[in-house]
């Protein structure tokens, strides 16, 4: 099954200072994201990407028990509904409640968590926008040991929604390479490779800017 994951935003509510706001993100690295209406979270951009017309998919929101998040977990829900509604597919919302701090115990329980919703042959979408700078991490983490341990997991796409505080310029980029290119890393570190960079660049065909 398709399994779409994102965080509830930290960021004030309308019409505090700094609220979240609603944008048309333009894709970056991959045209698929493109989607031309205005959203507050871009992991709805990746499901208008990969979910199809009549296909049941989960969507899993983590929400931190904090008064911003859990407002705009019900702002997710309506726009979620309203891409449903236009793309025609079917989904099950799951709420991932966590403390709002980010202690180690805290942390430790979001990665149990997320791993606790994937199950074998599932194909995983992740949006790593939100949430403090160690989610995004854990994430990452979970996502990577299930795709490791449990059979036939795939990763379908990971995204990062950015707005340029210069031009106000709304962006979303694909970053699965960086996802496949730890994998290189590893392999390339474990076989003691003094010049790493050279390689990743020939493998993945990156020419020198």
């Amino acid at each position: 099954m398709k399994k779409f994951f994102s965080i509830s935003p930290f960021q004030p509510v309308s019409p505090n200072k700094g609220a979240l706001q609603a944008y048309v993100y333009k894709a970056m690295d991959n045209d698929l994201l493109q989607y031309n209406k205005k959203i507050s979270f871009p992991i709805l951009a990746v499901i208008n990407a990969y979910a199809e017309k009549d296909e049941e998919i989960e969507v899993y929101m983590v929400v931190p028990e904090y008064n911003n998040s859990i407002q705009h977990y019900e702002e997710f829900k309506r726009q979620l509904d309203e891409l449903k509604k236009e793309k025609e597919f079917k989904f099950a919302l799951k709420e991932v409640s966590v403390n709002y701090d980010d202690s180690l115990d805290t942390l430790l329980d979001l990665f149990q968590k997320l791993l606790d919703c994937v199950c074998e042959d599932d194909k995983l979408y992740m949006c790593i926008t939100y949430g403090s700078k160690p989610m995004p991490i854990v994430q990452i983490m979970a996502i990577n040991y299930a795709y490791r341990v449990f059979q036939n997991v795939r990763i379908g796409a990971i995204a990062y929604g950015k707005l340029d505080h210069e031009s106000k310029e709304p962006f979303i980029y694909d970053v699965t390479s960086l996802f496949y290119l730890d994998e290189i890393v590893r392999t390339l570190a474990q076989n003691k490779v003094k010049n790493p960079k050279e390689i990743i660049k020939k493998l993945i065909n990156v020419e020198e800017v």
